[in-house]
């Protein structure tokens, strides 16, 4: 029997009255699937394929048709990914949405498994009307499913269409608006945490995908809910939640105020007083690193909280990469703080910190220091007006200056040398 002739023959059974005998040519196909070349289904023979076993998922009474049915549909899209989206494209009545109305289950989850092949591996995206009308259905069985594996399936699709690795091309902002609305109810209205997970990673990539993107996404109102999820159950979750909210906090002023607005300085601080996981502890300091290098009204507003002494202390944590992260949070307060955050932080034990640093074998940590010193004793000493350390501290200060000068930053050693001698009996400024 040559090829069209098996063929013909296995459409004769797919259509045949004895449900038996449907059922038998279903498992056929699948196992022609697995095991032929992909020649079998080639031309109008995988669209005549296709339109059967939609209309056996979507009409046949029986259930052990439809099924098979479905697994044969998932695994021809894997196989012929783009082809079948082609075909769904050409689809007038799109028979596919009705098939995805049926909430069993099984069935579903296995129209999902051949929506994410076609959706992802698409290239063409400059007409959405079809995919659409697809998210339209997704959404609703995200809104309506309360089945756990089925929503996490969902949640990659999006992860995948957002730019996670294997896909190349970064997905437009018509395609992300449309992803929205999938994204939102895939955080606040499920509660499992590998769900919650992949919601948040996709939004990371879109925020990373560029300035329209962030913009988008703090409109579509995200950030309470996020800024909800840094206290989560779940280190995955709070490490997601923050890792967006980074991107948020670096790249957007608009976003810097909403992050005040609803509390992350609160959140940060819970993060810094708590024995938390370095990760999550780097990436607050970060985050509070962009927000005071905002306007001077955010940066008062961090004046206002217990953050500093917490970012001080995190210079004697025992990671480079947490010392490193409180680095870059120090050098922003001297580089954009005003003169009561600054007088804040140098009357502190922040010299004796620093130095400490310059003990420890990472030649990146060091040289970080080095520069925070730097900015910290250029700023203290081109200061003209009574700005001022505790004479408490003026010990810690000379080591610093031993320090600078032992890495050949002579004239900045000699410059704070001489600003001590001028200051020679500093008073404390008044608040």
């Amino acid at each position: 029997m040559d090829s069209n002739e098996a063929f013909e023959n296995l459409l004769r059974k797919l259509n045949a009255t004895s449900v038996n005998d449907r059922a038998e040519a279903i498992r056929s196909l699948n196992v022609l699937i697995m095991h032929e070349d992909d020649n079998f289904l080639d031309g109008s023979r995988l669209e005549r394929v296709y339109n059967i076993l939609l209309k056996t998922i979507e009409f046949d009474e029986f259930y052990y048709a439809r099924l098979p049915a479905t697994r044969a549909l998932a695994k021809i899209a894997s196989r012929h990914p783009e082809k079948i989206m082609e075909i769904i494209r050409a689809g007038s009545d799109l028979p596919l949405l009705r098939v995805m109305r049926k909430r069993n289950p099984n069935i579903l989850n296995n129209i999902i498994t051949m929506l994410g092949h076609v959706l992802t591996a698409d290239s063409d995206r400059g007409n959405l009307s079809v995919e659409r009308k697809i998210f339209h259905e997704l959404l609703l069985v995200v809104r309506h499913c309360a089945d756990t594996p089925l929503l996490h399936q969902i949640s990659w699709i999006i992860l995948d269409l957002c730019g996670y690795k294997k896909h190349q091309t970064e997905p437009s902002l018509q395609l992300v608006v449309l992803l929205t609305p999938i994204l939102h109810d895939l955080i606040h209205i499920h509660n499992n945490s590998d769900i919650i997970f992949n919601a948040l990673h996709s939004l990371e990539y879109i925020t990373e995908t560029g300035p329209d993107f962030i913009v988008h996404f703090i409109h579509s109102g995200f950030i309470p809910g996020i800024i909800s999820l840094v206290s989560h159950r779940t280190f995955e979750v709070v490490a997601g939640a923050l890792s967006v909210l980074e991107v948020v906090a670096e790249r957007s002023s608009e976003g810097k105020q909403i992050l005040i607005n609803y509390g992350i300085l609160g959140e940060i601080e819970e993060i810094f007083d708590k024995d938390n996981e370095e990760e999550l502890i780097n990436s607050a300091a970060r985050i509070l690193s962009s927000l005071i290098s905002g306007n001077d009204n955010q940066i008062e507003l961090v004046i206002h909280t217990n953050l500093i002494p917490s970012v001080v202390k995190l210079l004697r944590h025992e990671s480079c990469e947490t010392n490193q992260a409180a680095l870059v949070c120090i050098f922003n307060i001297t580089k954009h703080g005003g003169r009561p955050l600054f007088t804040f932080l140098i009357n502190g034990n922040i010299m004796r910190s620093l130095c400490n640093l310059l003990n420890k074998n990472n030649e990146h940590l060091i040289e970080l220091t080095l520069k925070t010193m730097r900015e910290i004793v250029e700023r203290y000493c081109n200061d003209d007006s009574e700005l001022s350390f505790n004479m408490n501290y003026r010990t810690q200060w000379l080591r610093a200056s031993s320090s600078l000068e032992s890495y050949g930053l002579s004239a900045v050693a000699h410059k704070l040398r001489e600003k001590i001698k001028e200051n020679n009996s500093p008073k404390r400024p008044s608040n």
